[in-house]
């Protein structure tokens, strides 16, 4: 299979996953009240922040470090997949007990989210181990399976007029459920029961830690932006910012997709070729990636009304200017993949996680002033001023890393000492 046929498999896979996700909130966004969309998204935000834990430590890591030989991989992957185990079961406890203080129309969606998680997270670490070996069309066909179940049933739930935010969620569960199950099969060449090896784990943990520190800090960015304006405005606020980026769901395709194709990519070609091969890859892909999110974003820019109009009809009416400045910002948040990417490919998450944390606190701090005085505009203002910040700082910590040796992954090898000019 040829590099560009793989990277078309998890462009499509990519936005499969992301028509699934989109139809969903959509049909409930059309079919619900405010209020109740609401709910689904922040227990929704809720399992993806439990994930991002999982990912962080485990998944993200194995796609860079995994660059090695296939019987170095094996016990490599075998050991995550215990750890993997150890983190979905303690989220699912902590969701579970967390649901005693919840409110009650948050506390059955939340139950059913305890036990969906652990389905969830295992698929996504068969994924992950797939991505790492770059076979992009097996992580397509699973999701293929998967998607077209999850489908089926929310499907039956609008014909029996039965959409909810708990039923959707176990919807959700079941149909990652039946993906881990296909994972588990496709994975068996590389993932065996076998004891974790300590080695490996530290590796990880060395690597992983500066990552979770990361998405800690983006966290502050996304799911605290959200939680905030549920705080102050309620949950049908946050229902609100959701249905506009339900709209701008194709940026977020593509850039998913994108750290999908190349967190890998960059990641073979820095510990291969070194840094001027990475610098070469990255001005290839650079032009045509801004192109694609600054023409999507100007199309939705140029009228919101009438996106707003079409796709909610006799909703949300009143939030043009909402849209327009979250537009702006996942315009920005596309923009910054491929730097933060190639940082990621150089193994130095640490430089990354104090220039996250820094955007998401300052992002914090602005969208509780802001929205105070100005509402979901001053919400969405925040969110901007945060991914402008992060993608500036992507950009520069990407041009100063100097990087004159390769890496060799391995168990009895240090994260590299990196020079900052």
């Amino acid at each position: 299979m040829t590099r560009y046929s793989k990277a078309l498999s998890a462009l499509i896979d990519q936005a499969l996953l992301s028509a699934t996700v989109f139809a969903t909130g959509f049909l409930l966004a059309r079919s619900t009240e405010p209020q109740e969309f609401g709910t689904y998204v922040l227990v929704f935000q809720t399992l993806l922040f439990s994930g991002g834990f999982q990912s962080a430590l485990v998944s993200q890591p194995m796609v860079v470090l995994g660059q090695r030989s296939d019987t170095e991989f094996r016990s490599y992957a075998s050991s995550l997949a215990s750890a993997s185990v150890v983190a979905s079961t303690g989220m699912a406890a902590v969701i579970f007990a967390s649901s005693r203080w919840a409110p009650a129309h948050f506390a059955a969606s939340l139950h059913v989210l305890a036990i969906s998680i652990i389905f969830v997270q295992g698929q996504e670490f068969c994924r992950q181990v797939l991505f790492a070996q770059r076979l992009p069309a097996h992580v397509l066909a699973n999701d293929l399976v998967c998607c077209a179940a999850r489908m089926a049933a929310l499907a039956w739930m609008w014909r029996t007029s039965t959409l909810s935010a708990p039923m959707v969620l176990l919807a959700i569960g079941a149909s990652s459920g039946l993906g881990l199950a296909i994972g588990l099969i496709q994975i068996r060449r590389w993932v065996r029961p076998v004891s974790p090896r300590a080695c490996h784990l530290l590796e990880n943990w060395q690597f992983g830690r500066w990552v979770l520190g990361t998405y800690l800090a983006g966290s502050l960015l996304l799911f605290g932006n959200t939680a905030v304006v549920a705080a102050m405005a309620g949950a049908a606020a946050a229902g609100t910012l959701e249905a506009h980026r339900l709209i701008l769901a194709p940026i977020q395709v593509l850039a998913t997709g994108a750290v999908s194709v190349l967190a890998p990519e960059l990641a073979r070609v820095y510990s291969q070729a070194g840094r001027e091969a990475l610098v070469r890859m990255v001005r290839l892909i650079s032009g045509p990636l801004a192109l694609a999110f600054i023409s999507y974003a100007t199309a939705v820019g140029v009228a919101p009304n009438l996106w707003l109009s079409v796709l909610y009809p006799g909703k949300y009416a009143g939030t043009a200017t909402v849209l327009v400045l979250s537009t702006l910002a996942y315009a920005v948040a596309g923009l910054r993949v491929l730097p933060w990417a190639a940082l990621s490919a150089q193994r130095r998450p640490d430089l990354g996680m104090w220039a996250g944390l820094v955007a998401g606190v300052l992002s914090l701090f602005l969208t509780g002033l802001l929205t105070h005085t100005s509402g979901l505009a001053g919400a969405a203002s925040a969110r901007l001023i945060g991914e402008i910040i992060l993608f500036g700082s992507g950009i520069e910590l990407t041009r100063r890393l100097m990087r004159p040796t390769r890496i060799e992954g391995g168990c009895n090898e240090q994260m590299p000492h990196v020079r900052v000019l």
